[in-house]
């Protein structure tokens, strides 16, 4: 299945006076439910809809409770949680604390599984062709800026 991808600009928010840079962005084809994944975990596996439903429930009410105890929540090749801090700087040690975080972020990184998976293709970009873990697709829109 390809990955579908736009050309958005954006500019510098340091610099608004300055010509926008174009980026490839991902588009989206639509949401999975909970309850689809279920139904494709129960289809692919010796397991019904409702265990797998309470099996994925259950991995939404332990990871965060993982991740609040401090700890990094490995799944192997399915990938790992963290959580990160936005904050703000201080001179000295002994003025930064807790009023300093600005934000608590779950950062996500894929395994070794989601990462390489040969099989989903290349990307195409102009007339050569570079090997990639997903296949994409270029969908072109309007510039937000014209």
């Amino acid at each position: 299945m390809p990955v579908h991808y736009r050309i958005v600009p954006k500019k510098d928010p340091r610099d608004l006076e300055a010509e926008p840079k174009y980026y490839p962005t991902v588009v989206s084809t639509g949401r999975t439910s909970l309850r689809e994944l279920a139904e494709r975990i129960a289809r692919m596996s010796t397991v019904s809809t409702t265990d797998s439903m309470a099996m994925l429930e259950a991995l939404l009410t332990v990871i965060p409770d993982e991740l609040a105890d401090g700890r990094i929540v490995d799944l192997g090749e399915f990938g790992a949680f963290r959580l990160t801090i936005q904050a703000s700087g201080e001179a000295t040690p002994q003025a930064a604390g807790e009023h300093n975080i600005k934000q608590v972020r779950v950062q996500y990184r894929s395994g070794k599984g989601f990462k390489k998976n040969p099989e989903r293709g290349e990307i195409q970009t102009g007339q050569a062709l570079m090997p990639f873990a997903l296949g994409i697709k270029r969908e072109r829109t309007r510039s937000h800026f014209s």
